[in-house]
């Protein structure tokens, strides 16, 4: 979906501080939407993962990461574009946890994708 990522050698890398909607069984509002927004931001590229030092894994086995390519950083552009929520997992992503609320707070003042199009409480965790 919009905040994971299957590599070439079948490892999935869950992005940090993202909460993207869901797209399994009936896609959630902008879920459609936030996978392939990230799905062309990272499919064919050479990708640089950089982790957290609090949990390089969650209950799924995922590595938990910061993704970049050669056009920027995923996790922050998802968040900023309003394919997802800042979304927060103690304890890994702590650092950078007050970014991530700040690009939603803007994402939300100027009514970007999601926040333009979908209810009020899409990103109620």
């Amino acid at each position: 979906d919009g905040d994971t990522v299957e590599l070439e050698d079948g490892t999935h890398v869950r992005y940090l501080n993202v909460d993207a909607p869901e797209t399994s069984g009936t896609p959630e509002c902008y879920g459609l939407e936030a996978r392939q927004y990230n799905k062309d931001f990272v499919e064919g590229q050479t990708v640089c993962l950089y982790y957290d030092t609090a949990e390089c894994k969650d209950k799924y086995d995922r590595l938990l990461a910061y993704l970049e390519t050669g056009d920027g950083e995923i996790n922050s552009l998802l968040v900023s574009s309003g394919h997802a929520c800042a979304f927060y997992v103690p304890p890994s992503g702590a650092d950078r946890r007050d970014e991530f609320e700040s690009l939603e707070a803007e994402a939300i003042a100027n009514d970007v994708g999601l926040w333009g199009a979908c209810p009020t409480d899409v990103c109620s965790h």
